[in-house]
């Protein structure tokens, strides 16, 4: 699967989504099948992919301007998983800070965002075997 059919297959829900999935767009643009650069995605993590997502600054202003969509997918997260805490999710939460104001928990949340709309969209796509 190309990208154009990706973007014209996945119907984002949300601003963040959107986002996302714009993001996706940029960076798999050179991949001649998606699964490819997914596969990259989920090996090497979200920071060693997305540059739009590498320094604090950047998942931070993330972080704040999708901070609605991220609670709610944060909410489902712990609901589908019966975890009670984010620091049942996320082994390097930190707890001092359980209101995510300082800049640790806010990076944790923009990267966790990022690879779970990944996620969606890749299973969204209904991959043909041995892809993803």
């Amino acid at each position: 699967m190309t990208t154009e059919e990706m973007v014209k297959k996945y119907k984002p829900k949300n601003k963040l989504e959107k986002e996302v999935l714009e993001i996706i767009e940029d960076k798999a643009a050179d991949y001649e099948d998606i699964s490819d650069w997914f596969n990259s995605l989920f090996e090497i993590g979200v920071s060693g992919m997305v540059s739009q997502l590498v320094s604090y600054s950047d998942t931070l202003d993330f972080t704040k301007r999708h901070s609605t969509d991220i609670n709610n997918l944060l909410s489902e997260k712990l609901e589908e998983t019966g975890i009670e805490t984010p620091k049942e999710l996320f082994s390097k939460w930190d707890t001092r800070d359980n209101l995510c104001l300082n800049t640790k928990n806010l990076n944790l949340l923009a990267l966790f965002a990022f690879e779970d709309i990944s996620l969606k969209i890749v299973r969204s796509l209904n991959f043909e075997d041995g892809e993803i």
